[in-house]
């Protein structure tokens, strides 16, 4: 495979091949390099495919391992074998060649490229304000003369990564780059968050970034490859820009594009608006501030409101929506509009006052319920968009559009029980008049509960309509609808009781739990016996609530949960139980929590007592008199 010196044509090599069949009669084996003499053996080279070979022409592809299996290939006639090895070792030669040594050093490149390229880079350096111009390349008078070939016109990968090179040595820094109107695909760009990192303007206007998954390779990678100064961004022009404005979507583009240049505070030449949290100040001296005493919100729960039209066209339609919706679905095809939208997001979460008042448990067919067919099934499944950010395409799949289209979705969802006849109290309804276009619509919003079928386990949802009148001769009229559905969306939650529309005061505190049974005190391990730490103030103590003997049980059963999780995770480097049961009991005595709570505080504050003690002082108004110990 590497050079050697050539057999003479009588020698025992080639007598021996032509004997076995595998060299034909006349062929001799030449040497690669057209030499009458033999060649001299030399040092093995690396196998490295350099980039600046691409570059260069291939003047040393010779001296690399594609270019002596390609020569070598050439040379020697083996009989039935010929064909399959020649296009194998074509292929890989292509392979290496063109995936190989991306991250060149622009010391290996020798010859009068290296310089052109130089010529041409520092020539459009504006040093007084950072600024390298490097759009449309091809018209460039230093490109004509040599005969170069930019990226994005005959130019590969290669050679942008030699121009961002050079640039990152140009001094002062590099500050401001734009590279529009030059055809640069998102493969011309994936290094150039590696060499020019520090970018605060960028322009790629007009080039041929196709889709958001083409736009993750130019933000470079996570650390200190991303462009972590970049304040203005152009895209203009790409066909990612073009197509995401024909459809309307200018709003979730520029949150995408944001999503991947989190710092930038101008696209397109359009102000980003920022989204400022407030975050607690540190501050020096502690200050005392006064425990909320209210137990309920300033303004009380008011019942169904419905304005704007009239009480019975909303009930009419909302029982005969919900009967059809249950039965028989398809008939509703002629209530939803020819250009309607519909989507519907389903909310996997257990709502809080849901999980304390133990909702999935005391139920009796919670645990048959099932997200899957929810989630995805044949027509999509659900548009939650905080679930679905990184997946672009869905946005747009699961919005339905058209009646038909909607009726299609709805049929691949559980079947359904509404219980419209049921108690009036699960149902909440408000309404109100909207503008559509030059005419008026009604906004219905309602929120109540459902069973899913067959399983009859329960469900909370929120629905929001639009409606408009029905035309004469309209499909829904002729079928005795009154209303049309412009806009239908569904949120699908785990069932959290009517009790949060229920009109009447708010209250803060969360519903007591039912006390607990006693049950005969086990002996407490020495472990549990550890007193709070002592300060040296007497004044700053904390306080030292004794454990009840009633909540000994508790501790057992938390503590050998925190002993079997330890055992689960120890080749995940978890924290040692001993250190855990320590800082339970030190939160149980401080905060007087019951061991639960005590023990939630802590994991989520990843077993930081300051933290969790922080934690604690903040939500500590809105415990409920179950999350305490009771001192007998």
């Amino acid at each position: 495979m590497f050079s050697s010196p050539t057999p003479a044509p009588g020698s025992l090599a080639t007598q021996t091949l032509r004997k076995a069949g595998l060299m034909d009669g006349d062929a001799t084996m030449r040497d690669v390099s057209g030499s009458k003499h033999p060649v001299r053996k030399a040092k093995p080279k690396g196998h490295k495919t350099r980039a600046i070979d691409g570059v260069l022409g291939g003047s040393s592809r010779a001296s690399t391992l594609p270019g002596r299996i390609g020569a070598a290939s050439s040379s020697i006639a083996i009989r039935g074998a010929g064909r399959k090895m020649t296009v194998d070792i074509e292929r890989r030669r292509r392979a290496l060649n063109n995936t190989g040594g991306l991250m060149l050093s622009t010391s290996r490149m020798k010859g009068p490229q290296l310089d052109q390229w130089k010529e041409l880079v520092e020539s459009r350096y504006d040093r007084q304000n950072q600024f390298l111009n490097l759009s449309n390349l091809i018209e460039d008078p230093i490109v004509k003369k040599y005969n170069l070939k930019p990226p994005g016109h005959g130019g590969s990968a290669k050679e942008a990564a030699v121009i961002f090179k050079l640039a990152k040595g140009l001094t002062p820094q590099v500050t401001k780059l734009d590279l529009s109107n030059n055809h640069l695909s998102a493969e011309h760009l994936t290094l150039l968050a590696h060499y020019l990192n520090s970018l605060d303007a960028l322009s790629l206007k007009d080039n041929d970034i196709r889709n958001f998954k083409e736009l993750e390779l130019v933000t470079g990678r996570a650390g200190k490859e991303r462009f972590s100064n970049l304040q203005e961004l152009m895209l203009g022009g790409n066909p990612l820009h073009v197509q995401q404005y024909e459809k309307g979507h200018q709003d979730s583009y520029k949150a995408e594009v944001v999503r991947r240049f989190p710092t930038i505070t101008m696209l397109d030449q359009e102000p980003m608006a920022l989204i400022v949290f407030d975050t607690p100040s540190s501050s020096s001296s502690a200050v005392n501030v006064a425990k909320p005493s209210a137990t309920s919100f300033p303004v009380e729960m008011q019942p169904s409101n419905i304005s704007g039209v009239s009480g019975d066209l909303v009930t009419n339609f909302l029982f005969r929506f919900f009967d059809a919706f249950d039965k028989n679905r398809m008939a509703l095809v002629d209530v939803y509009d020819g250009s309607c939208t519909f989507s519907f997001s389903a909310n996997t979460a257990i709502p809080e006052r849901a999980r304390i008042q133990g909702f999935q448990v005391k139920l009796p067919n919670q645990k048959s319920l099932d997200w899957k067919v929810w989630l995805d099934n044949a027509a999509g499944g659900s548009r939650n968009l905080t679930r679905l950010r990184q997946w672009v395409d869905k946005h747009d799949d699961r919005l339905k559009i058209g009646n038909e289209d909607t009726v299609r979705s709805l049929l691949q969802l559980p079947a359904t029980d509404h219980a419209l006849s049921g108690s009036a109290e699960n149902f909440c309804v408000d309404t109100m008049a909207v503008p559509h276009g030059a005419n008026v619509g009604l906004l219905v919003i309602i929120h109540g509960q459902f069973k899913e079928l067959p399983s009859e386990g329960l469900r909370s949802f929120d629905r929001s309509f639009v409606l408009a009148p029905a035309t004469e001769g309209s499909r829904a009229r002729v079928n005795g609808w009154d209303v049309v559905i412009l806009s239908d969306h569904w949120t699908i939650r785990n069932y959290s009781s009517p009790e949060s529309w229920r009109p009447g005061p708010m209250l803060v505190q969360a519903p007591k739990r039912p006390p607990l049974k006693k049950k005969a005190p086990e002996p407490i391990p020495a472990v549990l016996a550890i007193e709070a730490p002592s300060t040296s103030n007497p004044a700053q103590a904390a306080p030292n609530f004794p454990i009840p003997p009633a909540y000994q049980p508790q501790f057992l059963a938390v503590v050998r949960h925190i002993l079997f999780a330890s055992v689960c995770r120890s080749s995940r480097r978890a924290f040692q139980p001993e250190p855990q049961r320590s800082l339970l009991i030190q939160i149980c005595q401080t905060t007087n929590l019951i061991p639960q709570f005590g023990q939630d505080c802590l994991e989520k504050n990843n077993y930081n007592m300051a933290m969790a003690m922080s934690n604690f002082e903040a939500v500590r108004g809105s415990l409920g008199a179950n999350a305490y110990m009771q001192q007998s």
